[in-house]
């Protein structure tokens, strides 16, 4: 038989695992509080300034273009001066909720950057693909139709959204290209797609693609 030194022995050693996995979920925790959104679940800031800085080096490795879209909500502040910040923290939640599914279903990173601003990042060839995936974004908001009594040309709540594509070699430069484009969307009248080609220092509204 074992004896009573053993069985302590052996209690010793399960509450020291016991307590390594309670000390390894209590890290895992909190490096989510860290780096997760609260209202949203979706990356914040912090971590979505590492990811930028992941997807610039493998860019770099493979030598591959990189797609950053910046989406803002439309009138957010008149929707908290008319409904109140309780209402204003549930149409975040709501709005996170379908940015996580997006994320999930198409690979691609977005994160909640702070207040009405969110971002989009991931590895594109395709400007096409890159316009769609900013409208599908785009479209998805518009459709939830929830009421925004503060917004002067738009009965609902909807999102500005600006979009670049770039080379490797320019890819630090994609918050600057995305926040260009994102202003010019606001100035055309919100609730639309705008991309910025950094080439030629031009803007492309995507009207058309919203079915305005």
């Amino acid at each position: 038989g074992v004896s009573l030194f053993g069985w302590v022995f052996v209690l010793q050693v399960r509450n020291g695992e016991r307590i390594e996995a309670d000390l390894r979920a209590a890290q895992e925790r909190l490096e989510v509080i860290a780096t997760h959104d609260s209202l949203t679940g979706l990356a914040n800031r912090r971590l979505f300034e590492r990811a930028l800085q992941v997807e610039f080096a493998r860019g770099l490795r493979q030598q591959s273009p990189l797609s950053l879209i910046m989406l803002d909500i439309d009138y957010f502040k008149r929707f908290n001066d008319s409904y109140g910040h309780p209402e204003g923290d549930e149409l975040l939640r709501k709005i996170g909720t379908i940015l996580r599914e997006y994320s999930d279903e198409s690979r691609i990173d977005i994160g909640r950057i702070g207040g009405e601003e969110f971002l989009a990042i991931w590895r594109e060839e395709s400007l096409e693909r890159c316009e769609r995936v900013a409208e599908e974004l785009r479209r998805a908001i518009e459709q939830m139709a929830v009421p925004n009594k503060g917004a002067t040309d738009h009965p609902h709540v909807t999102m500005s959204v600006g979009l670049c594509l770039l080379p490797f070699e320019k890819a630090q430069g994609a918050y600057l290209c995305a926040d260009k484009a994102l202003y010019r969307a606001k100035e055309a009248g919100k609730n639309c797609s705008c991309y910025f080609d950094d080439d030629t220092g031009t803007y492309r509204v995507l009207c058309s693609i919203s079915g305005r």
